[in-house]
């Protein structure tokens, strides 16, 4: 809430944001698109939370 300043439409687009990030890697990997043994796309939410909030 206090990223989408408190705006229910902001608050549908941030969790769509977050959403979409935490299924992009397990559909990148399904389509045989992967970085191998580390754990890159499980990361992509958190590195993005980290970004926002610096």
């Amino acid at each position: 809430m206090i990223f989408a300043r408190w705006s229910p439409l902001r608050c549908i687009g941030a969790a769509a944001l977050f959403g979409g990030m935490g299924a992009i890697g397990p559909a990148l990997q399904s389509i045989g698109i992967s970085w191998g043994h580390l754990p890159g796309f499980n990361t992509l939410p958190y590195v993005l939370t980290l970004l926002i909030l610096v």
